[in-house]
């Protein structure tokens, strides 16, 4: 995907519409959201609405992403009130869920990112006053994360708005689409 949305340059495969052009037929790449726009990415567009037939592969890949595209903005929102970006969130989340102070190694591995990604969401959190630093008793050269109280205030507060939203948005559901929906992302993921 491309970074710089006003970029004309070449489309990767990620870019291209279902039809495997690189751009989409009835609005094209500049059409109705200006340079750059593409309908698919923020939802005014579907697959077949206007690029013709496509395969249900097509059109399953597209719900997921622009679901998933409209999650991340939700989630951005939910968090905005509390002053936390999703990164900062999951590592409070982690933290929280091991229940104990960690290295910022174990943390970095228990996110799947690079340990320097950790060291800057620590530092923003302990500046906010959400987590310290504390030295580790077994290895004087290492350091625990620790939530602080109101790390786990800001936490609780941010989780209940998360089920909150949640709960809103899988009210369009019923109990037995929410089962089958769980089940199926479940043969998905794994």
């Amino acid at each position: 995907m491309r970074t710089d949305e006003t970029d004309p340059g070449p489309h990767d495969a990620a870019d291209r519409g279902p039809d495997g052009t690189g751009r989409r037929r009835h609005h094209g790449w500049h059409g109705r959201g200006g340079r750059g726009h593409d309908p698919a990415e923020d939802g005014t567009g579907s697959p077949g609405s206007d690029r013709g037939p496509v395969g249900q592969g097509d059109e399953l890949f597209w719900l997921l992403r622009t679901t998933l595209r409209r999650l991340r903005r939700d989630v951005r929102d939910q968090l905005a009130p509390f002053e936390l970006n999703p990164s900062q969130h999951r590592l409070l989340r982690t933290v929280a869920r091991v229940g104990e102070p960690q290295r910022q190694t174990a943390l970095a591995a228990a996110l799947d990112v690079v340990p320097r990604s950790v060291t800057s969401v620590v530092d923003d959190l302990e500046q906010a006053g959400l987590v310290e630093r504390r030295p580790d008793p077994t290895d004087r050269r290492a350091t625990l994360v620790a939530l602080t109280e109101a790390g786990r205030q800001v936490l609780a507060a941010a989780d209940a708005e998360r089920r909150r939203r949640a709960d809103d948005l899988l009210a369009r559901l019923s109990e037995a689409e929410r089962a089958d929906l769980l089940r199926l992302l479940h043969v998905l993921a794994d």
